[in-house]
């Protein structure tokens, strides 16, 4: 049963908050007192005793009342956006507490008293002023998952040896911190199953990121990073990896050996060449736009799950033969290319649906697009949506 109180129900006094169901509190499993201007959690929250989800989110709470342990089925509180404060937080054991949710406070560090919390999971403290990972973390000996984005971790790579002995520690966040370096200290982090860091400074990573051989998601995009060490070529569990809006000019050879990978995600960056092994991933998507590409690998052909490619605002001449014959193929984007030719060998493309490109680029007295009006004509009777650019 699920519990959602207005500010009506709390009224002037909120221990004397009324039960906002006719059924009984040993009913309720869900309360939610979220947005409702509260200074401290009810008293009348201790009535709720098979309660396993505490929603105090949006409030001005500081602590949390001791009769808390009382309710020995609690499993997740979300306290994000209160004024939780290091040196003023008190709580009780709270000794089946899985999820805590303290994003958006005024937490500079744990407070002591977070070391209570002995079977939990997920610790949630995004947008509070932390400068360093927390070393209370490592009391948690069941933590398996922390979300720390959107803080200045000025001092990221400080505390990485306290999460050694965390075995079930598996996903780590910490995008949008100002990070500027994935230091060697990251393979502390061995158990790592995801680690999302984009949107920080980063500009090199130390190839000790290489021992993190259970990776199969690194979300690295928007950061500033030149190039990626061939260490990373290790971690073969890897099935989702962006590295789009970086300044990377090459990938390490060696990149082929994730071959759970579906996706390439390298636009927005420098890239002038591609590894010639690359085609024999088993992609569906690639995404190369905005790079300084003039051709793409002859093993590209080999991309028989290929369904989407992007290759806009590069330097290709022209249309790349490497993918005639993929058959699978729904989209494609060349617009902004030197691509001065539409081929007519397009049209084999059966499953096409979307094709964009910039008219403006194709060359009408070159006698190769003498069949230029017909190619868009057979394409539209197909209903292929056509994007054509026409401005100069």
């Amino acid at each position: 049963m699920v519990v959602f109180v207005s500010n009506a129900q709390v009224g002037q006094s909120p221990n004397q908050m009324e039960d906002a169901s006719a059924k009984s509190e040993s009913q309720t499993t869900i309360l939610d007192l979220s947005g409702m201007n509260l200074i401290e959690v009810p008293d009348s929250v201790r009535k709720y005793s098979n309660l396993r989800i505490l929603n105090l989110a949006d409030n001005k709470i500081t602590s949390l009342p001791k009769y808390l342990k009382k309710l020995t089925h609690l499993e997740e509180i979300n306290l994000s956006n209160n004024q939780i404060q290091s040196s003023k937080f008190k709580t009780s054991r709270l000794k089946n507490l899985e999820r805590l949710n303290l994003s958006r406070n005024a937490l500079a560090e744990l407070p002591k008293r977070f070391t209570k919390f002995k079977n939990l999971r997920f610790l949630g403290l995004d947008e509070n002023e932390f400068t360093k990972l927390p070393m209370g973390v490592k009391k948690y000996k069941s933590i398996e998952s922390l979300s720390i984005s959107q803080n200045n971790l000025v001092f990221f790579g400080e505390n990485f040896r306290h999460f050694k002995r965390l075995k079930s520690f598996e996903f780590f966040e910490a995008a949008g911190s100002n990070i500027s370096q994935v230091p060697e200290n990251i393979s502390y982090l061995r158990r790592l199953k995801r680690l999302t860091l984009d949107n920080n400074k980063i500009v090199s990573l130390s190839k000790e990121i290489g021992q993190l051989t259970e990776l199969e998601v690194l979300e690295l995009h928007k950061n500033s990073l030149k190039e990626i060490p061939s260490e990373l070529t290790s971690c073969t569990k890897l099935f989702l990896i962006t590295l789009q809006q970086n300044q990377l000019r090459r990938l390490p050879e060696g990149f082929a050996k994730f071959t759970d990978l579906s996706a390439l995600f390298l636009n927005d960056n420098k890239i002038e060449s591609l590894p010639d092994d690359l085609g024999n991933l088993n992609l569906t998507e690639v995404y190369l736009q905005n790079n300084k590409l003039t051709s793409l690998p002859e093993s590209f052909k080999n991309l028989d799950s290929l369904v989407h490619i992007r290759v806009d605002n590069t330097y290709l001449y022209e249309f790349p033969l490497q993918l005639y014959g993929l058959n699978s193929i729904k989209s494609i984007n060349f617009t902004d290319t030197d691509i001065s030719v539409l081929p007519e060998k397009i049209l084999e493309f059966d499953s096409l649906e979307q094709l964009a490109f910039r008219e403006a680029k194709i060359d009408f007295y070159d006698s190769r697009n003498s069949n230029y009006d017909f190619i868009m004509a057979t394409l539209n009777n197909r209903g292929v949506k056509l994007f054509i650019i026409d401005y100069e």
